[in-house]
């Protein structure tokens, strides 16, 4: 195989890995909301992040 003949090759398959990953990247966006905190049976409340790490203290 020649290189221009590997070359385009090479640049024929690149735009079908774009449109693969437009589409994954569409399907993963199209899904909101991407993490939804679970609601709890009682009442006491999740902790924040900051809470959590100790942050602003």
């Amino acid at each position: 195989m020649s290189v221009s003949r590997y070359v385009g090759a090479v640049l024929a398959e690149k735009p079908g890995k774009d449109d693969e990953y437009e589409r994954a990247m569409h399907d993963f966006f199209s899904h909101r909301p991407y993490l939804r905190q679970q609601v709890r049976d009682d009442t006491r409340r999740w902790p924040t992040r900051d809470e959590l790490h100790e942050r602003g203290r």
